[in-house]
């Protein structure tokens, strides 16, 4: 019961005999059904980063096997769907495909390892191919 709910007292007359003289008053005292009780405890998911615009552009240079260079690819078209899938603004997404991938870099390295990771359990062999990325 809560702190804060006062027991419901009721009280009423009860006829013992066939004199009215015999009345007793007669306490009752109800109180309300108990509160099924509630798991409190919450369990907490971590939260989950959203790719970066590095990160998605390996990922989908590897995923849809395309190069960068836009004498092979309609750079416009691969920010567009980019945009759409992750909701950053196309114009960002135009600007890190333009720029390419240096895999030299460690922050491209850092990148990539994460990408890779979530692979893993996908396809294991495109993880892999990422992982070579980084180290030819």
């Amino acid at each position: 019961m809560n702190n804060n709910q006062q027991p419901i007292i009721s009280f009423g007359l009860t006829n013992i005999g066939c004199d009215q003289s015999n009345a007793t008053i007669q306490t009752v005292v109800s109180q309300p059904a108990p509160e099924p009780e509630v798991d409190t405890e919450v369990v907490v998911e971590p939260e989950v980063e959203q790719l970066t615009t590095q990160q998605l552009v390996i990922l989908f240079e590897a995923l849809l096997d395309v190069s960068l260079d836009p004498n092979y690819t309609n750079q416009s078209a691969l920010a567009t769907l980019l945009s759409r899938i992750s909701g950053y603004k196309q114009s960002s997404m135009r600007a890190k495909i333009t720029q390419g991938i240096d895999y030299d870099k460690p922050q491209a390295k850092s990148d990539v390892a994460v990408v890779a990771a979530l692979l893993d359990k996908i396809r294991p062999d495109l993880a892999e191919k990422l992982r070579n990325n980084v180290a030819e």
